[in-house]
C-alpha cells in the first residue's frame, strides 16, 4: 500500500516493519495504518498471549469520520478502547491509530488493569 494517503493528513504513506507485520506509516503525522489482523498480531508479539477487544465507537462529532487509505471513502468512525483513541473502518476493518495512542493502547494491553488473554472478539463481527 505505498504511496496510499493518510486518513489524517493526506501525505503518502509508505510501509515499514513493526515486529514482524508490515505497516503503513506516514512520514508527516506517523499515523499507523494496521489491515484487518495485523494490529492483533503487533499485540500478540508485545504482550505474548493478549488480545484485545476493539473497544467503544465514539460519537463522529468528538473527533469526525476519516477516509478509509483503501478506497477513500469516509467509512473510519473513531472508536475509543480503554485510554487509547484510533479510526476503524466499518468496510475493511483496518485501523488508523496516531503513534502515541498505539504505545498507550500497547501499554495498556500489558498492564494488569486491561487484563492479558482477552478474545479479540469484534475483530471478525458486526
Amino acid at each position: 500500500m505505498t504511496d496510499t494517503a493518510c486518513p489524517a493528513c493526506g501525505t503518502a504513506m509508505h510501509t515499514e516493519q513493526l515486529h514482524d507485520v508490515t505497516v503503513d506509516r506516514c512520514p508527516a503525522c506517523r499515523m499507523v495504518w494496521f489491515d484487518r489482523t495485523e494490529l492483533a498480531a503487533v499485540v500478540a508479539h508485545e504482550v505474548p498471549g493478549a488480545s484485545v477487544g476493539w473497544g467503544q465507537r465514539e460519537p463522529a462529532e468528538g473527533r469526525g469520520m476519516l477516509a478509509c487509505p483503501r478506497d477513500g471513502t469516509m467509512t473510519l468512525a473513531p472508536y475509543r478502547l480503554g485510554p487509547a483513541h484510533f479510526h476503524r473502518c466499518s468496510s475493511c476493518r483496518g485501523i488508523a491509530i496516531a503513534d502515541g495512542e498505539l504505545a498507550l493502547l500497547l501499554e495498556s494491553v500489558a498492564s494488569a488493569d486491561f487484563g492479558l488473554g482477552r478474545v479479540i472478539a469484534e475483530l471478525f463481527s458486526k
